[in-house]
């Protein structure tokens, strides 16, 4: 999923790899919407953006939120310990 922020080496514009990159990012947004995920008793599902990247919808708004809440914990675990 990730792969499809990249477009320089193996992912740069014209080769193989970056179709690839593109299709698999595409196929995993089809596997999450088809698994019915929900959060609240909301679905959870990937949509793709203006430009075809699938970086919207609800669960990629809920994977970052449980991403900001965990580095929110992890620093202020941190400092708790080093004061």
């Amino acid at each position: 999923m990730m792969g499809q922020y990249t477009d320089s080496g193996t992912r740069a514009e014209g080769t193989w790899t970056e179709l690839l990159s593109e299709d698999l990012a595409e196929a995993y947004a089809l596997y999450v919407n088809e698994q019915g995920f929900t959060a609240d008793g909301e679905p959870l599902t990937l949509e793709p953006s203006e430009e075809g990247v699938y970086a919207q919808g609800s669960y990629y708004d809920y994977v970052l939120g449980v991403v900001q809440q965990s580095l929110n914990d992890f620093l202020a675990w941190v400092g708790k310990t080093s004061g």
